[in-house]
């Protein structure tokens, strides 16, 4: 009888340590696959800001009649993406040199390029292509992820630079993006950003 008893606790401590296996197996499976995970939701969430860029971009031309100015684009959309966000005015008053906002802020550039502690650092940019001409109907223009290693670090996140598409283009070639594998997010002026493809 003791015997049978033995045999028994003996297939219990057996199948624990199977299931426990079986366990371990998957968690190393599984563990990989979180950053990766947390990395899409970063880059979503940019694609959300590129998204309401593009939303106040188009209230904003509608309403004044002129394109934005690649330069002064985030001042231009202060009041609009104030009602979008729902900000604080607080928040958005520009006077000495205020931190960038969140809705400014690229969440997989935060957390990949360690720059919590470089706030004044522009995320975002407006491309606008004046090859064919300024006229607010018909100009093209585009939001994107910003670079990180450009020469001009010293700027503040709200003096923007001016680009064609093609020296835009030129300019990722050079640069890792801020998202997975060096990759970039842009808009396309119609609410529907996008992953490029790396360079």
């Amino acid at each position: 009888m003791s015997t049978a008893t033995e045999t028994k606790s003996k297939l219990s401590i057996v199948e624990a340590g199977v299931l426990l296996l079986i366990v371990i197996v998957g968690l190393c499976l599984l563990l990989p696959s979180l950053p990766a995970a947390r990395e899409r939701a970063r880059s979503q969430l940019c694609r959300t800001n590129l998204r309401r860029f593009d939303l106040a971009a188009k209230q904003y031309m509608d309403k004044n009649k002129k394109p934005l100015d690649p330069v002064t684009w985030t001042l231009d959309l202060l009041p609009l993406i104030q009602n979008i966000y729902g900000a604080d005015e607080t928040d958005l008053k520009i006077s000495g040199s205020p931190s960038r906002p969140n809705y400014m802020t690229c969440p997989s550039r935060q957390i990949n390029g360690n720059e919590d502690d470089r706030t004044q650092v522009p995320h975002y940019e407006l491309i606008v292509d004046s090859t064919e001409g300024m006229n607010w109907r018909n100009v093209k223009w585009r939001f994107r992820d910003r670079p990180r290693d450009l020469s001009d670090d010293n700027r503040i996140w709200y003096v923007g630079v001016t680009f064609t598409f093609a020296e835009a283009d030129q300019q990722l070639r050079n640069q890792p993006g801020p998202h997975l594998n060096g990759r970039y997010n842009q808009s396309d002026a119609h609410g529907n950003p996008v992953l490029l493809p790396q360079p």
